[in-house]
């Protein structure tokens, strides 16, 4: 999966897109919303799980769900948990597929067998100079939401129901704490003023690895690039957003959003065609 600096970074371009399209029918706390972003989709924290499944598909139902039976709607730290865990699930979703390529092709190529680290901070490097404008620190990982009595016992419960992990939210703080640490002793962060710690250029220059080996995937007449499949990421969890707000706020009815989030297939193996959500949410 992309790093959490990439998630970083897209979570602060899907929460101004949010806003500049006018999708927000309630404003959730940007802070929040930008922390659940950067946590691994949770099967990951799960040992259970290696992969995403379908089970993350019943995680986002049961909760859209519940906000509405049980009125969270105006609740904003839950809206920022599950708009947060739609983002990195749906940047999951364009990327995984797009690295797991990149990283064979390197591996054949360079002889690399750290090939999925190196691309991972290199896409890290190249949003960070091209897209984000500010630095992520160790603020960026406070938990002190986590705190919050109805958010703890939403994401309990509803965890619990999917995944029979009743404590989730103990290994969310701890997994931010371990972030806090890698930030304060600056051994995976990326910053403008003193470049990355992994020096990727000079890594690129000493195994003579091209920056299209980085960011471009080519197999029978297609070329699949990181960028786009990075934009694709953020449309996608737009549509997702706007088709769960549909359904919480707009009175469409739940099989509305079982066809959408259904629709969704995971097989981190192989490039994924971007589902056409949009003809759902039209």
């Amino acid at each position: 999966m992309p790093s959490y600096i990439t998630h970083a970074i897209a979570s602060e371009q899907l929460y101004e897109l949010l806003h500049n399209d006018k999708k927000v029918f309630i404003d959730f706390p940007v802070d929040s919303f930008k922390t659940y972003s950067v946590v691994p989709n949770f099967t990951y924290l799960n040992k259970k799980f290696i992969e995403h499944t379908n089970k993350d598909k019943d995680y986002i139902l049961i909760m859209s769900k519940n906000i509405k039976d049980n009125k969270l709607f105006f609740n904003e730290e839950i809206l920022a948990y599950i708009y947060g865990f739609i983002s990195n699930l749906s940047l999951d979703y364009q990327l995984n597929p797009l690295i797991n390529s990149l990283s064979t092709n390197l591996k054949s190529n360079h002889k690399l067998l750290n090939s999925r680290f190196i691309i991972e901070k290199y896409f890290d490097s190249y949003l960070t100079k091209k897209i984000s404008d500010s630095d992520i620190g160790p603020s960026f990982f406070n938990h002190g939401h986590l705190n919050d009595k109805d958010l703890n016992n939403f994401v309990n419960n509803n965890y619990k129901t999917i995944f029979n992990n009743e404590n989730i939210i103990k290994e969310y703080k701890k997994y931010l704490f371990m972030l806090t640490i890698f930030e304060l002793n600056k051994k995976y962060l990326l910053r403008k003023d003193n470049n990355e710690l992994f020096n990727i250029k000079d890594f690129m220059k000493k195994n003579h690895v091209k920056e299209n080996d980085l960011l471009h995937f080519s197999n029978s007449n297609n070329n699949h690039s990181f960028i786009d499949y990075y934009d694709k990421g953020l449309t996608m969890a737009e549509d997702l957003i706007i088709a769960i707000n549909s359904y919480i706020y707009q009175g469409k009815p739940f099989a509305y959003l079982e066809k959408i989030i259904n629709s969704l297939s995971f097989n981190e193996k192989h490039n994924i065609s971007y589902q056409n959500i949009k003809s759902y949410t039209k």
